[in-house]
């Protein structure tokens, strides 16, 4: 067991996945230890990480109960956890059709709402870089309107938009 807490909870500061674990167990009186990595570093890519967590994302959980059990994907690990430790069925969905509108909401929100949000705070957290990629793509005479340079939008050969 880590420092005798039942989880090993890998998460960052600013991600909202990690954090809805930490409310889960909270919320259950379950002890957890929150080991924050930099992303900025790229903790979550480095080998250690990566041997618990092939995707190089967050949140990830060792369970120290259940025989140093890992799992990530922040819904998986909220299903585990009520289904294993909500013994009082404070959260808990016995019904068979309740719990499986319970997982649609969770399909959705992983699949559906979590990704945009995710999106929209890259957007206005992460700090344009430059790309030499996107002045590269802009043909000869390009734009001729002063604003199109203040913020340059290209389409990569990949099909993704890169700003600079």
């Amino acid at each position: 067991m880590s420092h005798g807490k039942q989880f090993t909870l890998y998460t960052h500061v600013g991600g909202p996945n990690g954090w809805k674990v930490a409310i889960l167990c909270d919320f259950l009186g379950l002890t957890y230890e929150s080991i924050y990595l930099n992303f900025q570093e790229g903790d979550q890519k480095k080998p250690d990480h990566v041997k618990l967590n092939p995707n190089g994302r967050i949140p990830t959980i060792i369970d120290h109960k259940n025989n140093d059990f890992v799992l990530w994907e922040s819904n998986a690990i909220l299903q585990y956890i009520v289904d294993k430790y909500d013994t009082e069925k404070k959260l808990a969905v016995t019904e068979e059709g309740d719990k499986y509108k319970l997982l649609q909401w969770l399909f959705f929100q992983s699949s559906g709402q979590g990704p945009y949000y995710g999106q929209g705070s890259l957007v206005q957290h992460v700090p344009p870089r430059e790309d030499p990629k996107c002045y590269r793509e802009i043909p000869e005479g390009g734009p001729s309107c002063p604003w199109a340079y203040s913020r340059v939008f290209c389409l990569s050969k990949s099909g993704s938009l890169a700003t600079s």
